[in-house]
């Protein structure tokens, strides 16, 4: 295997070991929002913890260093980014979905960013796993 192989193995490790990281705090921003959506119940401190290592995550993904002119990763780094975008988008919504009257004129506002987040969420996550697939095969 020639150096810059290497390099793109060694790049799509990390990238994919922190993927497996983020994965149950995504699963947990799609999944569990839905059913707070029509319960109109959430514990606002467990949203705002998860949002925080989202952050983070999303700082150490913005942060890595890409090999050069590589279209798969260049692409699949962007997708990784804007899955967990839209998960911190999606929990800032849902707690001030939450927040809000539910007969308050900025509740649908809320409601319509939280669905369309999750709704991002959920497709650029599995575009991410899918495209970390590809390259193991």
């Amino acid at each position: 295997m020639d150096a810059k192989a290497k390099v793109k193995l060694q790049w799509f490790q990390i990238l994919n070991s922190l993927y497996e990281m983020a994965a149950p705090h995504i699963e947990a921003c799609t999944g569990l929002q839905c059913r707070a959506i029509e319960e109109r119940s959430v514990d606002c401190d467990a949203v705002n913890q998860n949002a925080r290592m989202l952050r983070q995550l999303l700082s150490i993904v913005k942060n890595m260093p890409a090999p050069r002119s590589e279209e798969l990763i260049n692409s699949t780094k962007k997708y990784f980014e804007t899955a967990l975008s839209s998960c911190i988008n999606a929990s800032e919504a849902l707690v001030n979905y939450i927040q809000v009257d539910e007969h308050h004129r900025e509740s649908q506002f809320h409601l319509d960013r939280l669905i369309n987040s999750i709704v991002l969420a959920r497709e650029y996550s599995e575009s991410t796993h899918r495209r970390l697939d590809a390259y193991r095969e």
